[in-house]
């Protein structure tokens, strides 16, 4: 069916149920769906950013890193405000650490905790940052990046 709301829920049950992979594909189709009709009711930019989030959040809990990259991408360009930029280029950035693709995940990071970025107090943000430089053998960096969320875990 081409009901975006049936699909979430079955989606929503199948996530409860421990199948990561079969939610994260119906989330997919119902963006898809969205997609392909974005001015009907119910398929704003929110509904669509938010099936993109779930379908992303299902795929990165299932392991599967290069599917949560490509949808995480496509969140990307659904988000309206910096908080989901963040949200999003934070699971492009996990999902490339997991790979072991550790430029792609310090620039992810980049973009969400250095100067100018989605979200510069992002302790999610940091840790990431943190973690991928040390990979990096970027060690003076990553020693400022843990003064950072340090810093930031203590204020919050």
């Amino acid at each position: 069916p081409a009901n975006i709301d049936l699909i979430r829920n079955v989606a929503a049950t199948r996530l409860n149920g421990g199948d990561q992979s079969g939610a994260a594909a119906l989330y997919e189709r119902a963006l898809g769906i969205a997609e392909a009709d974005p001015l009907k009711a119910g398929h704003g930019v929110e509904v669509r950013y938010g099936l993109a989030l779930a379908a992303a959040d299902a795929r990165y809990q299932a392991e599967d890193y290069e599917q949560c990259v490509e949808v995480s991408q496509k969140g990307l360009t659904l988000a309206t405000n910096n908080d989901q930029r963040s949200q999003m280029a934070r699971n492009i950035g996990w999902s490339h650490y997991e790979l072991e693709q550790y430029e792609d995940c310090a620039l992810a990071a980049e973009s969400v905790v250095l100067d100018g970025g989605y979200d510069t107090v992002s302790l999610d943000g940091w840790n990431l940052y943190r973690q991928v430089l040390i990979k990096l053998g970027r060690i003076e960096e990553a020693s400022s990046a843990r003064d950072r969320y340090n810093a930031l875990q203590d204020a919050g």
